[in-house]
């Protein structure tokens, strides 16, 4: 009973996962489903631990649930005493979340993008630990869902020429909308930029990646096109460059779909080739434009690359380490992370990122992981904002469930290697 309970609430969790735009308590951020059904998800954890004990698995989750808060309690201890003894006033160039609020100390956005953070690892645990391989249908479902939301939407705006988002609900601040409705001038045509579930397409870019990836190596044809369009009309320099170079790095590691890559990223460059010799103002805003910092999105870019470089100018010794306090500014993933949490935090995620990127196979279900954790990681260091993605951790907890899998017979067979050395006679 418990098990079939889990498996519909699986199913719906992996359904969900990509929304992002609306909230269960549209007056309280962070209720999106995904989250609050990761904090559901401890409900079965308990269940577990009450009829399996401390196994190998319960164990494990127990043994990374209390390292994440301790390094967490480490990174807010080193943060908060580096801004007393350093008697900050301010934070001169940085973009803060909440920027309404004065304080230096403890911050509201401190607990707020913990909580994000907590819901964040959370799904990461399960889906490292506890999913199951026939539930790899339920995660394409979510993506099928996600990929014909985001197809409803440009053809609606294509007939209409007005936004059809029916999901979205969700507001920052007084008047930004969670999620974003674009559009762009294409040869006189005015065209919506796809970005689905998501805040903006540059955010939608990281799920198309992670799914994608998936999506090749089940050779889920259908979901492979619906994803295609996708990235093709978000019409996102981060999607068409992301694409590129996971596509690219895809092709050259594994040997499953190299083809089918190829064709991709053929496409992929064609596409931009399209754009560029048919509409060139097109062309030149995505990125000419983008990166001279000639538009607005470029030269919000530049100005907030600025911005941090004189924030990181003020740095004390206790800032590099700790940075200036966990979710305090917003900003390029990366810089964020480097922001908020100083180079021990930068370490912390690189390894985490970077781990099965560098140990999983490239064969595979392992080797897709392998690719679309790279891409998610390069989008991190290119222009992507977004760290706390439900897909992101998802896909992140499969990638380690994957290398858990395959280190274990090569545990064993090193194992039996040894003992084979140790009992060995002498010669």
């Amino acid at each position: 009973m418990i098990e079939k309970l889990e498996s519909v609430y699986v199913a719906f969790w992996c359904v969900v996962m990509p929304i992002t735009s609306f909230l269960i308590v549209p007056s309280i951020q962070g209720t999106v489903p995904a989250y609050i059904l990761g904090f559901v998800s401890l409900v079965f954890v308990l269940i577990k631990f009450k009829t399996d004990g401390l196994n190998e698995k319960n164990q494990k989750y127990l043994y990374l649930l209390l390292s994440v808060g301790f390094a967490w309690l480490l990174l807010m201890v080193g943060s908060q005493l580096g801004n007393i003894i350093d008697g900050r006033r301010d934070f001169p160039g940085a973009s803060l979340i909440n920027d309404l609020d004065e304080k230096i100390v403890f911050r509201s956005a401190l607990f707020t993008q913990s909580l994000y953070l907590g819901a964040c690892v959370l799904i990461f645990l399960y889906f490292r630990l506890y999913f199951r391989s026939e539930w790899m249908k339920y995660v394409f479902w979510g993506a099928y869902l996600m990929a014909a939301y985001g197809v409803y939407e440009w053809v609606y705006y294509l007939i209409f020429k007005q936004p059809g988002d029916f999901i979205a609900n969700r507001m920052y601040g007084e008047d930004h909308p969670g999620s974003w409705s674009q559009t762009m001038e294409v040869g006189g045509l005015s065209l919506l930029r796809i970005k689905s579930f998501y805040g903006e397409p540059s955010f939608y870019s990281s799920a198309i990646i992670l799914y994608l990836m998936a999506a090749i190596n089940a050779n889920r044809f259908w979901l492979i096109c619906l994803l295609i369009f996708n990235g093709l009309f978000s019409t996102s320099t981060t999607c068409y460059i992301g694409l590129g170079v996971c596509l690219l790095f895809h092709s050259i590691l594994s040997p499953k779909g190299r083809a089918l890559g190829i064709c991709l990223l053929v496409l992929m460059i064609g596409a931009v080739v399209t754009i560029s010799c048919l509409v060139p103002d097109t062309f030149n805003g995505m990125f000419t434009d983008k990166i001279s910092g000639a538009n607005e999105s470029g030269e919000m870019r530049i100005q907030a690359n600025y911005d941090t470089m004189q924030l990181l100018g003020g740095f004390s010794p206790m800032n590099w380490l700790f940075g200036i306090g966990f979710g305090y500014a917003y900003n390029q993933v990366d810089t964020a992370v480097l922001t908020n949490t100083g180079v021990i935090g930068v370490i912390i995620f690189w390894w985490a990122f970077l781990k099965p990127v560098v140990c999983l196979p490239r064969e595979g279900i392992a080797g897709a992981y392998k690719t679309a954790i790279f891409g998610v990681f390069f989008l991190f260091n290119l222009t992507l904002s977004e760290l706390f993605l439900p897909t992101t951790w998802m896909f992140l907890g499969l990638a380690y469930k994957a290398l858990d899998e395959y280190r274990k017979p090569h545990e064993g067979e090193d194992r039996e290697l040894s003992g084979e050395l140790i009992s060995a006679p002498e010669q």
